[in-house]
């Protein structure tokens, strides 16, 4: 197989996949983005309700440190969950579309 016939190969499997990778990169990056900034938002408010736990039921414990570290202000964590927020609806909508695209049949 020459080079030349092989990259035609090449191209047809980039034009044919390159919607569905796109797709898939953004749905994974704003997942990514919404999980890191949930896990620690969750993360806090366990620690939270651990220490009202301690506090109590048991009064002779010391409690946990209250504030998870390295916890960013409250506008960059929601800018981050509004970010991954709108890569997983860009993600949908470019799966939806390339769906269509593909499904679609020429009219004659």
């Amino acid at each position: 197989m020459n080079q030349l016939t092989m990259m035609a190969s090449v191209k047809k499997y980039v034009k044919k996949y390159a919607g569905a990778v796109i797709a898939a990169g953004l749905m994974y990056g704003g997942i990514l983005l919404f999980v890191s900034v949930s896990s620690r938002l969750l993360t806090d408010a366990l620690l939270r309700l651990i220490n009202a736990i301690i506090q109590t039921g048991f009064r002779d414990r010391m409690p946990l440190r209250d504030v998870y570290s390295g916890g960013a202000p409250w506008w960059v964590q929601s800018t981050f969950i509004a970010a991954g927020t709108i890569g997983i609806t860009m993600g949908i909508l470019v799966g939806l579309w390339v769906n269509s695209k593909t499904r679609h049949e020429p009219t004659l």
